[in-house]
């Protein structure tokens, strides 16, 4: 028994390895594919893969690889928050040239702050209005909150492919540095109001 319960743990502890190996070597197999032959951004290719392996995994059975693929499925969405996200960040404000930065400062803030804001504001109406999803402006922004935050990757990797001009990728990635803190205080605030509480600065 204490050897069965031995292997149960090891085969628990290796199947939070396989679906993270498997996605890398995918990663690296589609760069290197796209080297080759380039026919697809290789941000939206990996995407496309991750909801599709997602997808099967939940129909067919892989395996270990299957298990794997649940049980990150299930992590805790804060582990993303505290854990990948801070990482996230550090890695383009380490990357973002500072005297462009400066110099877009007014754009960049614009754009994350009152222009988050907007767009949970119209994502909450075209939820509310358009797709009727829910009846409750508070739900509406909870999700507006979640998906106006953008990620830039794909765009900027094509924006470095077509040679723009660097003060737009300055523009688009500096925002993203931002606009991640004002999702959150906007998801917070929302989330307060619709569960009733009171809400204060």
């Amino acid at each position: 028994m204490i050897t069965d319960s031995l292997e149960e743990e090891g085969v628990s502890t290796v199947l939070y390895f396989i679906w993270p190996v498997f996605g890398l070597v995918c990663s690296l197999l589609t760069r290197q594919l796209l080297l080759i032959h380039k026919v697809f951004p290789f941000t939206a290719l990996l995407l496309i893969l991750g909801m599709a392996l997602g997808l099967f995994s939940g129909y067919f059975e892989f395996g270990l690889l299957g298990e794997s693929t649940r049980v990150w499925a299930d992590i805790n969405p804060e582990l993303i928050l505290y854990i990948f996200l801070p990482a996230l960040v550090f890695s383009d404000g380490l990357s973002t040239k500072t005297h462009y930065f400066r110099r877009q400062l007014g754009s960049i803030v614009l754009l994350a702050g009152p222009g988050v804001v907007l767009g949970a504001f119209l994502t909450a109406a075209f939820v509310k209005y358009v797709l009727p999803i829910t009846q409750s402006w508070a739900h509406g922004l909870i999700l507006g909150s979640i998906v106006s935050a953008t990620d830039p990757v794909a765009i900027l990797s094509l924006l470095k492919d077509v040679g723009a001009d660097k003060k737009l990728a300055t523009i688009i990635s500096g925002e993203s540095l931002i606009n991640d803190g004002t999702s959150v205080v906007l998801f917070k605030l929302f989330l307060d109001i619709a569960a009733g509480k009171s809400v204060s600065a």
